[in-house]
């Protein structure tokens, strides 16, 4: 019995998966549904009409397989009614899916996906799944649901697992097919032992056509064949391997007769002379080839003058052409007259044009000439002519970062420069050792013996100190200055200018006329003339 709010349907008769009316074949997609609907308080029957909705669920009753209405359904005196549920009207698509009842009671593959919110978990059944039918009778749903089993109309049923009765064979008796026998998506036949292993019959993996093959209507002879014609027409013809061997007179290109026929005599000629037995290539393409034999590394090359095809150590690249691959070249080198020798641009660790080992070459770094020694670019020279060692972007004629050693002379008509600052114990003009020379730190210039600063130009003030760093004068000394004594001293001297410099124990430096004197003394002795 279903229940529900005031209502009581008792199901007085079977409920049929198809009309009972119908034939085993073209079975109607419905069935009958009968009841009675009465007041489960008193028991009295319920006056139609009433509006009936039949669902049907998957087993868990979540999943909608199938809604319809029936809006005016009429009752007996006592309440009983008859329906066939598939009869009515029925939910849109969107709502149940629009499934075939054929297609909702099957079991061999998912009935709905999970694309509606009346299915959202999909819904794939198992082996002898049933299904629910749930009864809402003027909008109030009978409770519980009843479950759809197996009736006996499927001893006769017009679909199994939504397979028609012309999708099977027997295999119990013999079959008649009319008309050919079509395996859909099916590209082998297999005839199966007892064992594991079988005999199969496969299609191509791709046919561009129809493709078909005629057996001979009758048996064969022991030991032949099947061969084709070449259109599809197998016929039977004498083989070799443990059947019979052939027998009777050869033809074509054989003589004799068979077991053991022989070679016909077969002349050739054009490019190639002689018969089957000799064959000599004297042309290719209708030019002679010369009878002289190629050596090891020669190619064969077209000479023009004498007409034929002959030896030659150097390929003719007379009208253009591209060399694919490694191109070595061994003693006598390549020589080009009025062309180019054009290669990829390379890198550092793979240059263009190698020389010996592998990472030793040239290559093309961007609109640039590289030279690379061990995979590392060396020497680099940009398409402005600027020539860079140690760096990738020289910015000037010729840009040096790292020691430079010449043993000769430098000449410049412009400017010499050193970039990174040096120092006294490592100048960057060095003479003749590493710690002696010319050297700039940013602030002067220095002039250093074994990495000791002896002399001082300051940059900013134009200073010199002899034995001192930072000089506080024009010329700033040190420690002691010899003056060499001036042979004579001049017979007069103008007042207001004279006068006296320095003076030591030995010397006194005078100044006359803006000329400076020594005179000998005792150091406390002013100068007189």
């Amino acid at each position: 019995m279903l229940t529900n709010s005031g209502l009581l349907l008792a199901v007085i008769s079977s409920v049929y998966l198809f009309s009972p009316s119908a034939s085993a074949l073209g079975l109607a997609q419905n069935f009958s549904f009968d009841g009675v609907l009465v007041n489960d308080s008193t028991g009295v029957p319920l006056t139609g009409p009433v509006a009936l909705r039949f669902q049907i669920y998957d087993p868990t009753g979540v999943c909608l397989l199938f809604e319809e209405d029936h809006s005016s359904v009429a009752l007996q005196a006592d309440g009983s009614f008859n329906v066939k549920v598939g009869s009515g009207t029925r939910a849109s698509s969107i709502v149940d899916g629009g499934l075939a009842m054929k297609q909702i009671f099957q079991n061999l593959q998912t009935v709905r996906a999970s694309a509606s919110s009346t299915c959202t978990p999909g819904f794939t059944p198992a082996a002898g799944d049933a299904r629910k039918l749930r009864v809402t009778v003027n909008a109030t749903a009978l409770t519980p649901d009843y479950t759809l089993a197996p009736m006996p109309m499927a001893t006769v049923a017009e679909t199994l697992q939504g397979k028609g009765v012309t999708d099977f064979v027997s295999t119990t008796s013999a079959t008649s097919l009319v008309g050919p026998m079509t395996l859909s998506n099916q590209g082998e036949v297999r005839f199966e032992s007892s064992s594991a292993n079988y005999v199969s019959l496969r299609a191509p993996s791709t046919v561009g056509a129809p493709l078909n093959f005629y057996l001979p209507s009758a048996d064969g002879a022991a030991g032949e064949c099947l061969k084709t014609n070449g259109a599809g027409q197998f016929g039977w013809s004498i083989c070799g391997g443990g059947g019979g061997a052939p027998s009777g007179p050869a033809g074509g290109v054989l003589a004799g007769t068979y077991p053991n026929p022989t070679l016909a005599p077969l002349a050739f000629s054009g490019d190639v002379s002689g018969d089957v037995t000799t064959i000599s290539v004297n042309r290719i393409r209708g030019f002679n080839v010369s009878a002289t034999g190629p050596t090891d590394g020669q190619v064969l090359r077209y000479n023009f003058p004498l007409t034929r095809w002959e030896p030659s150590t150097i390929p003719d690249f007379s009208a253009g052409g591209t060399m694919t691959g490694l191109l070595t070249v061994t003693a006598g080198g390549i020589s080009v007259t009025g062309g180019i020798v054009s290669v990829p641009a390379g890198s550092a660790s793979s240059p263009s044009l190698k020389a010996g080992t592998t990472g030793y070459g040239l290559f093309n770094p961007s609109g640039a000439l590289g030279f690379t020694t061990a995979g590392t670019e060396a020497m680099r020279i940009t398409n402005t002519g600027n020539v860079g060692m140690g760096t990738l972007t020289p910015s000037e004629k010729l840009h040096v970062v790292g020691n430079a050693l010449v043993q000769g002379n430098v000449e410049s008509a412009g400017r010499f420069e050193i970039f990174s600052p040096s120092s006294a114990t490592a100048p960057g003009f060095t003479m003749n050792d590493s710690t002696s020379g010319i050297f700039h730190d940013g602030a002067k210039i220095g002039f250093s013996t074994i990495g000791i600063e002896r002399l001082t130009i300051q940059s900013s003030n134009g200073r010199v100190g002899i034995g001192i760093a930072t000089p506080a004068a024009t010329l700033d000394v040190m420690g002691t200055a010899r003056l060499q004594k001036y042979p004579s001293a001049p017979a007069t001297c103008s007042p207001g200018i004279d006068g006296v410099i320095a003076m030591t124990s030995t010397y006194t430096l005078c100044v006359c006329n803006s000329s400076a004197w020594v005179r000998t003394g005792d150091g406390t002795t002013a100068c007189t003339w």
